[in-house]
């Protein structure tokens, strides 16, 4: 059985790299935050330490845009503004909210500049746009066997 594609309405992708402060003190981490039209609602974010290495979050675009002004996010990953020891404007990340989980502060200006370039690309409330789900149901009915 070949394998669907969907057709994506061609956009560029939006990726930003952001030096992110850990909460609990330890040294900075990188955040490289990609947005892929062809995953409207989606951002992916890579966090790397050069000691701890790096690990990878697929999370709802939704939390970014809103979590710049509210607390939001339910679930393994939690968003919302804040200020910094040193009074800055900041946007706090926590991911896994358990035990073991992440505070991870972004320096508000450049997820805000991140956030708005994904926006710019697909609006809000725009994103089913940007997919051709008729086609690829085409696609998978054309493929599987006939009952």
């Amino acid at each position: 059985m070949a394998a669907a594609r969907l057709r994506f309405i061609g956009m560029n992708d939006v990726t930003a790299t952001l030096t992110l402060q850990l909460l609990d003190g330890a040294e900075p981490v990188t955040g490289t935050f990609c947005y892929h039209p062809s995953d409207p609602w989606a951002v992916t974010a890579t966090f790397t330490s050069p000691t701890a290495g790096s690990v990878t979050w697929t999370f709802a675009r939704d939390l970014l845009v809103h979590g710049r002004y509210e607390p939001i996010g339910d679930g393994d990953v939690h968003v919302w503004p804040c200020l910094s020891a040193e009074a800055a404007a900041v946007v706090v990340i926590e991911l896994d909210p358990t035990e073991h989980g992440v505070l991870l502060e972004a320096p508000a200006r450049e997820l805000h500049a991140f956030v708005e370039r994904s926006l710019a690309c697909v609006p809000l409330g725009r994103e089913s746009e940007h997919l051709d789900i008729d086609a690829a149901l085409d696609r998978l009915l054309a493929d599987s066997p006939a009952a």
